[in-house]
């Protein structure tokens, strides 16, 4: 994998983010989070919204919402309305 693609599999941090957000990001790859939602998303026929994807992988909000985006753009899942006005996802056949 090239240094570019890999970079674009991390987590990625602000400027003003502290020392510690930053080694964390660094841990962090994106794709491998993108597998576990969509793994969850599998197991939830009904779908579900990114705060209840967050809770049932006992993952921070801000980790789980910004994933939902790529996965609808790679057709892996897709908006099916909303709940409790929340967009709810599942998982593409």
């Amino acid at each position: 994998m090239s240094a570019h693609a890999q970079q674009l599999t991390l987590a990625l941090t602000r400027r003003a983010d502290p020392p510690t957000s930053r080694a964390a990001a660094a841990l962090v790859s994106t794709t491998d989070l993108e597998a576990l939602v969509l793994a969850i998303l599998r197991e939830h026929k009904a779908g579900l919204t990114s705060h209840e994807v967050a809770a049932l992988l006992n993952r921070e909000l801000v980790s789980i919402s910004p994933r939902m985006r790529p996965l609808c753009d790679k057709g892996c899942v897709r908006e099916t309305g909303r709940r409790d006005g929340r967009t709810v996802w599942e998982a593409t056949p």
